[in-house]
């Protein structure tokens, strides 16, 4: 063998280096429908060496959730800003700064909130809006955005904030999993200056090449599920009672005193039967039939009244430093900085449409009291919440029917639906025009 190896090793090292470049155009070619959706939003972003990702100028593309939970059509002006028109010299501009939410994923350019919000009359003056939001954002993205933004749009008199939960909090569960804080992550980035050389290297890498980028896709996802496989197996035997960890409430909260021990995880593990239906319920009793509020799901925990602030963790000094500077940026270039304190957590729905509060909120909370503080305006679009119950929604075929909350946001994914952002910005409109005269 190694005799035939010596004769033919330039044809076997040719064949072999000609690999990746056959899989690169194979992929190309036949474009799986599987990497669709991922291929699409890396090509709608682009490198940008201070907040790292933005989106590419005059992009176009249409873009399919991976597991079909929304579709929409992205384009951007030549600024880099989401379905956005080009800024009209002296007229004043309005800013939408945030993730995802904000950037509008779930549906095409015309139906984003900020788009909707595009005219709005405060205090007699017609404003253009402009978003400014980019998926992933942690709150140094924003700062380095907003202060771009100051620069590059003149006429920009306000900018609307929306903070998100993954800007600085992350369910114990997701941690174990290795997902991290958007601000976490760029604090750890910030303290290895040679990671940010190594991200650019990367992200440039895996956008040219559909190869690569499928490769770290797959190496990630692997990653993850390796996470789970060994968080469920610790999960399990603190169940079983043969660990016992300094937080294990904390850490497994579903897990009461009741299931714990040997017996109880054979039982529900290997017997499990499902629950009886009641025999004594009325006819058309299921959720289905149940009118608004709509009922608060099982695995959904509200609380009867909000924590008090005293008692919720201060912000991270990270995120603290970034708020700082923003409100610093916004002033030094004229520009009204107003944070708004969105739900954008289905869970906080639930609560607040029955009178309760979800702790899932608290993460808004804790930033519009530091905002507060630092005398910026905050907007609580939470008394809002209950015009998701009952509104005549079309259904299709030219009729309607009363709205739920499930008509607002998209299932399994957490963005608003067509239906959400117009809820948003009919909030957003009412409530600017009530702090119209400190705007």
């Amino acid at each position: 063998m190694w005799v035939a190896f010596k004769q033919h090793k330039w044809k076997i090292l040719l064949m072999l280096g000609s690999l990746p470049l056959l899989l690169e155009l194979s992929l190309r070619f036949f474009q799986p429908a599987a990497l669709d959706y991922e291929r699409n939003l890396k090509l709608l972003h682009v490198y940008h060496p201070e907040y790292l990702v933005g989106l590419e100028p005059h992009a176009d593309y249409y873009i399919r959730h991976n597991q079909g939970l929304w579709e929409g059509h992205f384009t951007t002006n030549s600024l880099g800003y989401r379905g956005s028109r080009e800024p009209v010299e002296n007229v004043p501009q309005i800013g939408c700064l945030g993730d995802s939410l904000v950037m509008g994923f779930g549906v095409s350019d015309e139906d984003t909130f900020c788009n909707l919000l595009n005219g709005i009359k405060i205090n007699g003056t017609t404003y253009q809006t402009q978003n400014l939001g980019v998926d992933a954002f942690g709150t140094r993205g924003y700062y380095y955005r907003l202060k771009e933004a100051t620069e590059r749009l003149p006429d920009l008199r306000i900018v609307l904030f929306f903070p998100s939960p993954n800007d600085f909090v992350i369910p114990e569960s997701l941690r174990q999993r290795g997902i991290l804080p958007d601000d976490e992550v760029d604090r750890n980035r910030e303290q290895n200056p040679e990671s940010f050389r190594q991200f650019k290297y990367s992200f440039q890498l895996t956008r040219y090449s559909v190869l690569l980028h499928s490769g770290r896709l797959a190496v990630a996802k692997l990653n993850v599920r390796r996470r789970t496989i060994w968080s469920d197996i610790w999960r399990d035997l603190y169940q079983i009672g043969l660990y016992n960890p300094e937080n294990g409430p904390g850490l497994y909260p579903q897990i009461p005193v009741e299931r714990r021990g040997l017996l109880p995880y054979l039982r529900e593990a290997f017997y499990n039967p499902p629950p009886r239906p009641d025999c004594n319920a009325p006819i058309g009793s299921g959720e289905q039939s149940v009118g608004c509020p709509d009922p608060i799901p099982q695995n959904v925990t509200c609380l009867p009244n909000e924590t008090a602030l005293s008692d919720l963790e201060p912000l991270p000094e990270y995120t603290r430093a970034y708020y700082d500077r923003m409100i610093a940026a916004a002033r030094s270039a004229n520009v009204r900085l107003v944070m708004v304190m969105m739900p954008v957590q289905n869970e906080t729905l639930y609560c607040e449409m029955n009178g309760q509060y979800s702790p899932f909120f608290d993460f808004s909370r804790r930033a519009g009291a530091y905002f507060k503080r630092q005398n910026v305006p905050v907007l609580d679009m939470r008394s809002y919440i209950s015009e998701m119950c009952g509104e005549q929604l079309p259904d299709g075929s030219g009729g309607t029917y009363p709205s739920r909350i499930h008509d607002y946001y998209i299932p399994g994914d957490g963005h608003y639906t067509r239906a959400g952002n117009r809820w948003a910005n009919r909030a957003l409109r009412r409530e600017l025009q009530k702090i119209e005269a400190g705007l």
